[in-house]
């Protein structure tokens, strides 16, 4: 199944071994109880984008979900690990949040959609050259508050905005 982040894509795999290294740089996130791990690994020469997050539990090396990017990402983990927010740089213009459903990593959450589709921010995200929508951080296992920011065209001096995300549920104006 295949999920489109702008030019990222996230694939889930399942029971998938790799044998790709971490490479210089590599950083890794162990979830809050212990027993997965997301791991920015280097995709195989010549693969766009370049970079790959891979989710595998603590005790196997084989691979449940990726997530490919080209710049650099941050993510947060939920209080209880069972959802993840990632942060993916895009570009220095843009800034696209996806959360994921650590339970069931096929349920990929995209976030910039969702704020884009809310009546009183769709100028916000879609009249400016620079459009950040990024995790701030969790207010619960299943609530993560969100914000979104930019500057362009139609807002000069700039805009920001927050929202709370309920994993597979709604977003709302804070």
């Amino acid at each position: 199944m295949h999920r489109v982040v702008a030019v990222v894509t996230a694939v889930a795999l399942v029971g998938c071994a790799h044998g790709l290294g971490s490479g210089r740089g590599a950083r890794s996130w162990r979830s809050p109880s212990g027993t997965q791990l997301l791991e920015q690994v280097e995709a195989p020469k010549g693969s766009a984008p370049p970079h790959w997050l891979v989710l595998k539990g603590t005790s196997s090396e084989d691979w449940l979900w990726r997530y490919e990017f080209f710049a650099t990402v941050e993510v947060l983990w939920s209080p209880d690990g069972s959802a993840f927010a990632i942060n993916d740089h895009l570009t220095p213009e843009a800034t696209a949040l996806t959360v994921v459903d650590a339970r069931d990593p096929e349920r990929v959450y995209l976030i910039n959609d969702l704020v884009e589709a809310l009546p009183s921010e769709t100028d916000h995200f879609a009249k400016n050259d620079h459009a950040y929508v990024e995790a701030v951080g969790w207010t619960g296992d299943r609530e993560l508050e969100v914000r979104g920011s930019g500057k362009g065209a139609n807002d000069p001096d700039g805009f920001e905005r927050h929202y709370v995300y309920t994993v597979g549920g709604s977003l709302r104006v804070k």
